[in-house]
C-alpha cells in the first residue's frame, strides 16, 4: 500500500460569524484560540485510490461537496465515491451554509475553504510513497463522554485507528471516537475543539492524524455534564491529551491489515412523520404568546410556515433518501453516515454485524453533506432537540420513530451484503 498526507490552515479573518450555540447570535469571532484545518490522507493500492478527508468545520454543504467531487474528478480522475469527505463538527468554527440561523456564511471564505479542501487532497495525492506496515487498533477511553439525552444509555468510549507506517517520514493516522466537540462551549474564540488539540498533541509526538467523528449524537464531553458555563483552554488540553496519549499507547499494538481499498456507495429511505397543520398552527399561536426570544422566533416562524404551507399543499415528503459509504481498508470496515447519529443506532448496527466484521468497525458520522440528526426512536418519541428542534436549523422534515430501525437494517443488510461477497466492492 502507498500512503500520502497533507494539512492545508482554514482560520478564517476575525469578525467571521461562528456556527452552532443559537439562532442568530451574531457570534463573531474575537481571537484565535488554535488554528483550524483541512487534513487529507491519501491512500493508494494497484488497483485504487482513496481519500480520507477531515475539515475543522461544523460540516460540509451538498452544494460545495458536489463541487469538491467534480472538480478532484476533472483533475485527477477521482470517483465521487472514492473521495470521503468528513468534518469535525466544530462549533467554534465558521458558518459553511450547512444550517439556518447558526452563523451567516462568509462568501469569500467559503471559497477559500473549497480551494484548500481541494489543494489538500491534490498535495496528499503527490505525497503518495510505500507504507512499510498498516494496523487498526482500538482502545477504550472511559470518562471522556456521556450521553446527554438518555442517562442510561452508554456511550461508545472506544478510540479506533488505522496506523500506517511510511518508509519514509512521519507514522499517518485516522482516529474515530464519538463525542461532540463542544467543550469550548459559546465563546467568540475560533477553535478546533478538542479533535484539534488531540491532532496537535500527537504532532508533538511525531504522529501525523487525522480526526474521524463517530456516531456522536447524542454525546457531550463530561465537562458539559459536571459544569456548567464556558468551557476552558485547559478542558480542551485535558480531553485533547487524554485522546492523544491512548493514540500513542495503543499505536503498537494494532492489528496487521493488508492492501485492500474498496467502497460501495448506496442509499438508504427513510420515514418521515406525518405532520397535521392543527399541531403546526399550534405552534405558530404558542410563539405569538410567548416572550420569546427574537432569534428563536425568528427560526420557527420560518421552519414551521414553510412545512406548513406543505401540508396544506399536499405535498409533505413522506421519506427521506441519505447517502451512505461503506469503505473496506484492509479489512478494516469504514461506514460513513452524512448525520448526527445517536448512540443507540450505532449499538444497534455494532451487534447486527459484528458476526461480519472481524476486525475492525468504525462508524463515522458527520460525513459528506449532512442531514441533520439521525436520533434514536426513544428520542423522536420523547420529541427531544433532536428529532424536532433542530430540523428547523438544518431545514428538514422531522424523521419518524420508525427512522431507527430503517437505518440499522438498511445499513446491515447492505453491509453484510458486501462482506459476505468478499468486502465491500
Amino acid at each position: 500500500m502507498r500512503v500520502g498526507w497533507s494539512k492545508q490552515e482554514i482560520t478564517p479573518p476575525l469578525g467571521i460569524e461562528l456556527c452552532g450555540y443559537g439562532y442568530y447570535l451574531e457570534r463573531r469571532a474575537e481571537a484565535v484560540l488554535d488554528p483550524l484545518f483541512v487534513r487529507s490522507l491519501a491512500l493508494q493500492n494497484p488497483s485504487r485510490t482513496l481519500v480520507l478527508v477531515s475539515a475543522d468545520i461544523i460540516g460540509f454543504s451538498a452544494d460545495m461537496t458536489a463541487r469538491i467531487k467534480h472538480r478532484l474528478a476533472l483533475t485527477r480522475g477521482l470517483a465521487p465515491h472514492d473521495i470521503l469527505l468528513t468534518a469535525t463538527h466544530t462549533h467554534s468554527g465558521p458558518a459553511t451554509n450547512l444550517v439556518v440561523g447558526c452563523g451567516e456564511p462568509d462568501s469569500q471564505y467559503l471559497k477559500v475553504l473549497e480551494e484548500s479542501t481541494i489543494a489538500a487532497v491534490l498535495a496528499s495525492l503527490d505525497d503518495l510513497g510505500p507504507a512499510k506496515s498498516a494496523g487498526a487498533t482500538a482502545r477504550r477511553c472511559p470518562g471522556l463522554a456521556f450521553n446527554r439525552t438518555q442517562a442510561a444509555t452508554p456511550v461508545d468510549d472506544a478510540l479506533r485507528c488505522l496506523v500506517f507506517h511510511r518508509s519514509e517520514g512521519r507514522p499517518l493516522l485516522a482516529v474515530n471516537f464519538a463525542c461532540h466537540p463542544v467543550v469550548l462551549e459559546k465563546s467568540t474564540y475560533i477553535s478546533a475543539d478538542y479533535p484539534g488539540r488531540m491532532c496537535a498533541e500527537l504532532e508533538q509526538a511525531g504522529v501525523d492524524a487525522l480526526f474521524l467523528p463517530g456516531f456522536f449524537g447524542d454525546v457531550n464531553p463530561v465537562s458539559r455534564r459536571d459544569r456548567t458555563g464556558s468551557g476552558t483552554e485547559a478542558d480542551l488540553d485535558k480531553m485533547g491529551r487524554a485522546l492523544s496519549d491512548a493514540v500513542v499507547k495503543s499505536m503498537n499494538q494494532a492489528v496487521p491489515i493488508d492492501d485492500t481499498l474498496s467502497v460501495t456507495a448506496f442509499s438508504i429511505k427513510l420515514p418521515l412523520q406525518e405532520l397535521e397543520t392543527r399541531g403546526l398552527h399550534q405552534e405558530l399561536d404558542a410563539l405569538r404568546n410567548a416572550d420569546s426570544p427574537p432569534g428563536y422566533r425568528r427560526i420557527v416562524e420560518r421552519w414551521t410556515g414553510c412545512v406548513l404551507q406543505q401540508v396544506e399543499q399536499a405535498v409533505a415528503p413522506k421519506e427521506e433518501s441519505i447517502d451512505v459509504r461503506c469503505l473496506n481498508i484492509g479489512g478494516s470496515v469504514v461506514v460513513a453516515v452524512p448525520g448526527e447519529v445517536f448512540s443507540d443506532i450505532g449499538w444497534a448496527l455494532r451487534k447486527q454485524l459484528e458476526s461480519f466484521c472481524p476486525k475492525k468497525l468504525l462508524l463515522i458520522g458527520g460525513a459528506e453533506a449532512m442531514v441533520g440528526y439521525l436520533p434514536s426512536a426513544v428520542d423522536v418519541q420523547n420529541r427531544g432537540y433532536a428529532s424536532y428542534e433542530a430540523c428547523r436549523v438544518y431545514d428538514r422534515w422531522p424523521f419518524s420513530p420508525r427512522m431507527e430501525a430503517a437505518l440499522v437494517s438498511g445499513l446491515s443488510e447492505r453491509i453484510a451484503l458486501e462482506l459476505q461477497g468478499g468486502g465491500c466492492a
